[in-house]
């Protein structure tokens, strides 16, 4: 009692809360936690005083915990576990303290009652119930609760107190004629027990056995996006690998909307992305993303997303941070993003943020040694250009000039961009052709962008709030020639492989990411650009997208090609 006082004195509103519901609380647990106490008590010869009725479940659960593993007795006097009901609760703050309670406490045959008070922050209760809703545990026995209003709290817990208290009346006086037969054995059985191993995996989860096929022939890239209240499973402020650009809720986005939505394939449920059974199947194996910055955007999103399971620590980056790479330590998993815009030997001249002093030197005979250096060192790889070859550049076959792109006031051959991005998608298949890689390479295409009312230079914006259907919003032309030759070259390349038995895939997110022109940055791309002028003029970012957003959904479909050969 001295501690249920202590714990509602301490409460920062004291004078607001109604203490009625304290008392049968504290009278059932006390009435209740004696009863069980009873049910321990056994007389001199071992044989207990008070005899109980015993079942034995067939819950699922024995699959999961270490019960499962040990052999019961013929003979025992040991009453079986009771189900208790907890109440975890927390204020501003206390949100990782919540999930570790429930890791600590959690066993399927008990009941939970999570909840964070109304001082804690939208975006730590939204955590949290994301954490409750999308661990593999918790999802596959449906015993953890949350509660935000404080009625609906009380009478939750209180249901609970009287649960409790009627498990221990049906174990006293229960009838012992109805004990489960245990046949007798002159012999006690001998219980081995394993030294513990260095680690250990859960189960397979049982909602992830693919995308469930409905009538017709399942399609990853081809759908639409559909509500998803659930959200984002990370935000702004529980992931810390979201570069600045790309950080629309920091940077003061007014609207949320664009956050719940999720795709939605075409004759397929799509399982959200599982990041412990992703790593699990990921042990010692080595991943990398290979492009421009949609690929580091991506790799953001991946990083936000395992995360949730073990933080990444960084263990390399270039002068400029454009390559990376992150280790994941318990599981030897390692992921990295190399810059690579061309996939060939480019001397760019340019900065950060865009500005050019020359034109590009584009060698398209000559692929980039940033990549094929390590290409045999992963086991799983992503590739992804294009929008880089829009850029004006001067092309380069052995090591001489051979014509250019956008360059009049050169005297060169105008051969456009489609000539070269043929050329070097060609070279690039045909190393990934004679490598003999035991792996799986993706191939990612370009990503649209959205842009309306002109270009990113001339006041372009992108301003809607919702998704698109598919067909209302077009194609540019220059993202039309660019995934005509990604699927013209890759088609060429994937029979071939297939025939010299190397695994090469299309990742095709264009269809999909054109149906999202909410999903850019765009004027918050910059850190509250409307701060101190309503009506100041930015430079939109309709090319890459918030974090998070709908570039997560890549995830998840990547999931599903890798784990179940989509």
């Amino acid at each position: 009692m001295k501690k249920l006082k202590t714990y509602y004195l301490h409460l920062r509103h004291p004078t607001t809360i109604e203490r009625k519901w304290i008392f049968p609380l504290a009278i059932g647990s006390i009435v209740s936690l004696f009863l069980l106490f009873l049910t321990t008590l056994t007389s001199p010869d071992g044989t207990p005083l008070l005899p109980l009725y015993r079942y034995y479940s067939s819950y699922s659960a024995a699959n999961v915990f270490v019960e499962s593993k040990l052999k019961p007795l013929p003979i025992s006097t040991v009453p079986p576990p009771p189900r208790f009901a907890y109440l975890v609760s927390g204020s501003a703050g206390d949100g990782n303290m919540l999930k570790r309670t429930l890791q600590a406490l959690y066993h399927p045959n008990n009941q939970y009652v999570v909840h964070l008070d109304a001082e804690s922050s939208p975006e730590e209760r939204l955590d949290l119930h994301n954490f409750v809703t999308n661990h593999p545990i918790f999802i596959q026995f449906k015993n953890i609760f949350g509660y935000t209003d404080r009625e609906e709290l009380k009478k939750k817990w209180l249901g609970f107190s009287i649960l409790l208290v009627g498990l221990a009346f049906r174990l006293l006086f229960s009838r012992s004629d109805v004990i489960s037969e245990v046949q007798e054995t002159p012999f006690v059985q001998k219980t081995l027990f394993s030294p513990p191993p260095v680690s250990f995996s859960l189960p397979e989860i049982a909602d992830q056995n693919g995308p469930e096929e409905q009538a017709g022939m399942c399609n990853l890239f081809i759908g639409d996006w559909i509500p998803d209240p659930a959200g984002p499973v990370y935000t702004n402020e529980t992931c810390k690998f979201i570069e600045d650009h790309q950080n629309c809720m920091k940077n003061g986005r007014p609207d949320n909307g664009y956050l719940y939505w999720r795709w939605n394939p075409q004759n397929c449920k799509l399982p959200r992305f599982n990041p412990l059974k992703f790593l699990q199947f990921m042990r010692n194996k080595t991943w990398a993303l290979i492009g421009d910055s949609i690929s580091r955007n991506h790799v953001q999103s991946f990083l936000c997303v395992l995360s949730k399971v073990e933080e990444a620590v960084e263990v390399y980056h270039d002068k400029e941070y454009r390559s990376r790479r992150w280790l994941f330590p318990s599981y030897n998993f390692t992921i990295s993003v190399i810059w690579s815009p061309f996939l060939a030997k480019a001397d760019i001249f340019e900065d950060y943020n865009g500005v050019s002093t020359a034109e590009i030197e584009l060698h398209i005979d000559k692929l980039d040694t940033s990549w094929t250096d390590q290409f045999k060192d992963f086991d799983y790889m992503i590739f992804a250009s294009g929008e880089w070859y829009v850029k004006t550049a001067i092309y380069y076959e052995n090591d001489t000039v051979l014509g250019c792109h956008n360059c009049p006031k050169k005297n060169f051959t105008e051969l456009g961009f489609n000539f070269a991005y043929h050329k070097v998608l060609g070279n690039v298949f045909n190393y990934i052709l004679s490598s003999n890689h035991k792996g799986v390479i993706f191939f990612r295409t370009a990503t649209p962008v959205h842009f309306e009312n002109g270009e990113w230079f001339s006041g372009g914006n992108c301003k809607r709030t919702k998704p698109v259907k598919e067909g209302n919003f077009s194609l540019s032309e220059v993202n039309k020639i660019l995934h005509e030759i990604e699927l013209e070259e890759i088609g060429k390349a994937t029979a071939k492989a297939s025939e010299k038995g190397l695994n090469l895939k299309l990742f095709d997110v264009t269809s999909l990411s054109l149906m999202r022109p909410d999903g850019h940055p765009g004027p918050y791309r910059h850190f509250q650009p409307f701060a101190k002028d309503k009506n100041a003029k930015v430079i939109n970012d309709c090319l890459h997208w918030c974090l998070p957003g709908p570039i997560d959904a890549w995830n998840d479909m990547l999931m599903e090609m890798v784990l179940n050969g989509q």
